[in-house]
């Protein structure tokens, strides 16, 4: 209200104020909690945590729910609040350090490009001598003791001219000179500084190149010399040649007495009429099938060339120069060294020589060697037909052994697959035929076994005598013979009123059905007792239905040759030593040949 005018009135009486927060009065006061909600115990903490950020829920609307149930006190004792306040300890505010005013660092002086001073304090840091020391040892010619990196860096940032006259200008005030201008000044003063420091680098790497230079000479001349003289290579080349030959003489070509090499790598590309097989598959099987068994160990023969594949002999030839070269250049240092005015201290002219006199021979017989690598490999190439210039290096003419002896084994492994397949389908037909020779055996020894008499003495004979007996073997008609035989006697006649007649040739059909029948069942007896003759018997040309003049036979002859079948059958010479169960059939044959005959076939119907 504006000063003087009227106070707030007071509120009147009832009237509802805010509402209080939860759990607290007005006036700070803890609320009355609602009825049957227990008041919480607080708990005591050693350290400041990291707060629980829930939304609480406040304890007028607790009733009736779950959190009127909770007991959580009687876990005191089970969780580790020690652990906890470790885990969860608030981050301790930063202490604010009082800033203290300092002193600014000197700059540091120099004469050098920038990066070449950082550089080079780069440098001087990794080695752990102090600046005199480094001095000695170079002048000492000392390249162990320094280290070949080293060197090699010193070498890198090795003053020039200009830099060389700016640090001699300002070696009397060092005060503010920086550590790469001290390293400098501590060298310029030291006689052919930038001969020593590469004569040193290359003494430090002389070992390890002849090292890495040789293995590949010796590789080279070993190479050549298995490829020049290995005679599984030669065989194989003979072969191609004369397969290719055979081929190009098909097509009316005359037959080369040699080829280029790099052919061999070709042959691939040669594919069969199947488009699969190649003609580096049948070279491949000439060795898998043993024609030509120098083949099978072609490629571990032809390995010192596949190695010799990856040597540039050019770089390692201009290797072994670089050293040469540089053992002149030592050579021409020793010299100029004498005209130079010696610090104290300085050995470098006696180091050189002493170095001189132990790599002169290492390099001569390197020498050597990168010569007699060149001479094989010339020799090698010009043997085969070729030229230097037709490859671009050795790397070039090794490389066709590689491909080719990588390509023959990989073809040498798919015809031996094709090979195994063969091999296991020769076996499952060979198994096919052995399962059919069983079967027809099986299959025979049944068929004898019908003939063979059973347990009770029963045979095949007797089956059929006794069906013959009983009208079986004739189908129905002997039923329907009697059926009408009945009618006659009985005096009735057909239901149409004409009475059937036989035909005249009737009792003819039915002795031929009936003599072809036990004709059949003789054969095959037979058969079974011992192989046909050849040529044909009196009774086979009766059989065949013709007489000898060619004209075909009567009806009545036909049923008239069963008995001179069976005379000639049984009679016959090749009978003349009858097995028991050849006179069982012949006894059986005469009792079905009774039964068979017209009055003993009208008897029995």
């Amino acid at each position: 209200p504006p000063p003087g005018g009227p106070g707030i009135p007071p509120p009147p009486p009832g009237a509802p104020g805010a509402p209080p927060m939860p759990g607290f009065s007005l006036f700070g006061m803890a609320a009355p909690l609602p009825e049957g909600v227990k008041a919480k115990k607080k708990l005591q903490t050693t350290a400041k945590t990291k707060r629980a950020n829930w939304k609480e829920i406040d304890a007028r609307n607790i009733k009736n729910t779950f959190w009127m149930t909770t007991e959580e006190e009687s876990l005191e004792s089970v969780v580790p609040f020690h652990q906890l306040e470790d885990m969860f300890r608030s981050k301790v505010p930063k202490a604010k350090v009082a800033v203290v005013a300092t002193e600014h660092k000197k700059t540091e002086r120099t004469v050098l490009d920038g990066n070449k001073s950082r550089n080079l304090n780069i440098t001087l840091s990794t080695i752990k001598m102090p600046l005199a020391e480094v001095r000695q040892a170079i002048l000492e010619m000392d390249y162990e003791r320094l280290g070949e990196s080293f060197i090699e860096s010193c070498l890198k940032f090795a003053p020039d001219d200009s830099e060389v006259k700016q640090l001699q200008e300002t070696k009397h005030n060092t005060e503010d000179l920086a550590k790469s201008d001290l390293f400098l000044l501590e060298l310029i003063d030291i006689p052919l500084l930038n001969d020593r420091l590469r004569h040193l680098l290359f003494m430090a790497q002389f070992d390890s190149e002849v090292k890495e230079l040789q293995p590949p000479g010796r590789q080279v001349v070993l190479a050549s010399k298995v490829v020049k003289e290995n005679p599984a290579f030669h065989r194989l080349l003979e072969t191609v040649l004369l397969i290719g030959n055979y081929m190009n003489t098909s097509n009316n070509k005359k037959c080369a007495f040699g080829f280029k090499i790099a052919y061999l790598n070709q042959l691939r590309s040669t594919k069969a009429m199947d488009g699969k097989t190649t003609l580096l598959h049948f070279v491949a099987a000439l060795a898998v099938d043993g024609k030509i068994p120098e083949f099978v160990t072609l490629s571990q023969q032809l390995h010192s060339a596949v190695e010799a594949a990856r040597i540039d002999l050019d770089s390692v030839v201009a290797e072994a120069e670089v050293l040469g070269r540089g053992l002149t250049k030592i050579e021409s240092t020793v010299k100029k060294a004498k005209k130079v005015k010696k610090v104290e201290g300085d050995k470098m002219r006696e180091k050189l020589k002493e170095f001189l006199e132990y790599s002169q021979p290492v390099i001569d017989g390197l020498k050597k060697l990168m010569e007699q690598a060149k001479t094989g490999y010339v020799d090698a190439v010009k043997y085969y037909g070729g030229k230097p210039d037709d490859y671009s290096g050795s790397s070039e003419f090794f490389g066709i052994f590689k491909e080719f002896t990588s390509q023959f084994d990989v073809c040498c492994d798919e015809v031996k697959k094709q090979r195994e397949a063969e091999r296991r389908e020769a076996e499952r037909q060979a198994l096919e035929l052995e399962k059919q020779r069983k079967k027809a055996e099986a299959e025979s020894k049944r068929n004898r076994k019908t003939m063979m008499p059973d347990a009770q003495g029963r045979g095949f004979m007797d089956d059929l005598i006794q069906h013959l007996k009983s009208g079986d073997a004739f189908g129905d008609r002997p039923r329907r013979r009697r059926q009408r035989r009945h009618l006659s006697s009985s005096g009735s006649t057909p239901s149409d009123g004409v009475q059937r007649r036989a035909k005249p040739d009737g009792i003819d059909r039915r002795n031929r059905r009936r003599a072809q029948f036990s004709e059949q069942a003789v054969e095959e007896v037979l058969a079974q007792e011992e192989p046909q003759p050849q040529g044909r018997s009196r009774g086979a040309s009766a059989r065949s239905g013709s007489t000898s003049s060619g004209a075909p036979e009567s009806p009545a002859v036909a049923a008239g040759r069963v008995a001179v079948d069976e005379e000639d059958v049984f009679t016959s010479p090749r009978f003349g030593q009858q097995s028991p169960l050849s006179r069982r059939l012949t006894d059986k044959m005469k009792e079905v040949t009774q039964l068979l005959s017209p009055q003993t076939s009208d008897t029995n119907i």
